[in-house]
């Protein structure tokens, strides 16, 4: 049986720094092995190509860690949440939002969606 691993990336930006890099930190499961972690690092943020390269891995300038934590997340109907025990705790205050709905705040150096790609 595979066991699926969860993998977290959160990060910052100062925009009043030429190019407003990002610099990220991952969190993955605390269940995930040594080279699992590390595997799943490079994913996420791109280094290893596929999705997360074209949308945003050239918008990260600095990995901080790559780091196991306990995970949840939950996407039931009404119940959407996200907790990286000790580090992150972040409720959905509505069900779904578009990435469109966020035009007037581009996120530098995303390329997810039309209204970012165009910032």
């Amino acid at each position: 049986m595979t066991e699926w691993r969860q993998v977290v990336m959160v990060g910052y930006c100062d925009e009043d720094e030429p190019g407003a890099p990002w610099r990220v930190r991952v969190y993955v499961d605390s269940g995930a092995s040594a080279a699992q972690r590390k595997l799943l690092g490079t994913i996420v943020t791109g280094r290893e190509g596929g999705t997360p390269h074209k949308q945003y891995a050239g918008a990260i300038s600095e990995v901080l860690f790559v780091e196991p934590a306990a995970i949840e997340i939950c996407h039931e109907a009404g119940r959407q949440h996200l907790l990286v025990d000790g580090h992150v705790d972040a409720r959905a205050l509505r069900s779904t939002v578009s990435c469109g709905a966020l035009r007037s705040a581009q996120i530098p150096g995303c390329r997810a969606c039309p209204s970012c790609a165009t910032g």
